[in-house]
């Protein structure tokens, strides 16, 4: 059935293989806020995982230079095959995209990640123009420069009195580092983490909603935030952001990560951005480690992966209704045991589609159980965090990020854009 219709049911899956990302989604045990519960375990059997290509193994690269081919000419989806139409080797390990305001532009973070962390203040947001079949055409790669860690990225769907709606919204400041050498920065007060605000127009900084210790969103939540991450807003405007949390062991004193999901009220979003708090903010305490949130309209809910890859719930996707949000007892299991999940979306026709590092795209319909096909034999590089555009002539393209963990050559990393097939 179509999740437009599910409230909290369990879905049949199409499934992946897994490998742990570069950007760092190993396992850190956080402690739970509050004394909180931890969202349950699926009740029923994980599904099994189909037959695909073996695991690659981490500490060998892989040649993914073979592999999908570009469709030149017009396109027309398929009715269930997708097509790689595009591919841009021009980013610096890219995690995160967002469609601007109107469909017109792609924002695309990149993240200038390395085996030991985050390149210091190395990542930058690219801007790309969308053509009429989805197709891009680079205008800045480094429309906004200078950013430690930049990852998720969304845009504001209403005004506040000091950010215009289309506001980029933009995951900065982990605390993961490294510097011009690949050595590790271990001293916490080099990172600010938080959200910082851009114009879409111009790239200006607008605001910054800082996140760490003794700042107004760490006193509102009893902990300070790590590793902003994934981040989403819902149709009132409210921000949704994802803490990964788990970077904390390579700091020294070593700090503790509570991995987990907070919501800033979009009538308090201003008040955090001059520190301010005016309340207590939401906030529901994830036991694995979230990578990626996104909302959908079809059935008003959230969903969320996670991406240790330790267990079923390691590499799942969860789901809770939005009026519910943080209420742990209404969070459910959508799909789990696929290994470490970097982004998931849902489709008109309410189909999911999740990036696992390891280089698949899972898919869940109310018909089928397996892995999106292509044309083309191939595999993605540690898929990111991927954004779907439902185009006017009611074609859906996926733009797919790839970090390329074992790429270390900056600004040759790829985005591909996939025009997805009619049936889902």
């Amino acid at each position: 059935m179509p999740i437009a219709k599910i409230s909290g049911a369990w879905w049949m899956v199409l499934a992946l293989a897994a490998m742990t990302s570069a950007t760092g989604c190993d396992r850190e045990d956080p402690i739970v806020a509050n004394g909180a519960n931890t969202p349950p375990t699926p009740a029923a059997p994980a599904p099994q995982t189909p037959t695909t290509r073996p695991a690659s193994k981490t500490d060998e690269p892989v040649d993914f230079s073979n592999g999908f081919k570009d469709v030149t000419g017009p396109v027309k989806p398929d009715k269930v095959t997708a097509k790689v139409i595009q591919t841009l080797p021009v980013f610096n390990h890219p995690v995160s995209c967002a469609v601007g305001r109107g469909g017109k532009f792609l924002f695309v973070t990149n993240s200038a990640a390395t085996s030991n962390g985050f390149l210091y203040n190395k990542g930058a947001i690219s801007k790309l123009s969308i053509a009429a079949d989805g197709r891009l055409t680079m205008i800045k790669a480094d429309f906004v420069p200078d950013l430690h860690a930049p990852q998720g990225i969304a845009i504001l769907t209403k005004a506040t009195a000091k950010f215009p709606a289309g506001s980029l919204f933009v995951s900065t400041g982990a605390a993961s580092g490294c510097d011009e050498k690949d050595l590790r920065i271990t001293d916490i007060s080099k990172f600010s983490p938080g959200v910082a605000i851009y114009h879409p127009d111009t790239g200006q900084k607008l605001g910054f909603i800082p996140m760490g210790d003794k700042h107004a969103v760490a006193e509102a939540i009893y902990h300070q935030v790590l590793v902003p991450a994934g981040l989403c807003f819902d149709p009132d405007g409210n921000l949704y952001v994802a803490d990964s949390g788990n970077t904390g062991k390579y700091l020294d004193p070593e700090a503790i990560g509570r991995p987990g999901l907070l919501r800033i009220l979009n009538g308090e979003i201003d008040s955090y951005a001059n520190d301010k708090a005016p309340g207590r903010i939401a906030y529901l305490p994830v036991l694995h480690i979230p990578s990626a949130v996104t909302y959908s309209p079809l059935d008003d809910a959230l969903y969320w992966t996670t991406c240790d890859g330790q267990t079923g719930a390691g590499g799942a996707v969860f789901r809770s209704p939005r009026a519910n949000f943080p209420e742990q007892t209404m969070v459910g299991s959508v799909v789990g045991d696929l290994g470490a999940l970097q982004g998931v979306c849902i489709t008109p026709n309410g189909s999911l589609i999740a990036s696992r590092v390891d280089g698949d795209l899972a898919l869940v319909t109310k018909k089928m159980l397996g892995q999106v096909g292509f044309y083309d034999s191939g595999s993605f590089s540690s898929p990111g965090d991927i954004k779907l555009l439902s185009l006017p002539n009611g074609y859906n393209v996926l733009y797919v990020p790839e970090q390329e963990t074992f790429s270390t050559t900056p600004w040759r990393q790829r985005l591909r854009v996939i025009l997805l097939p009619s049936a889902i």
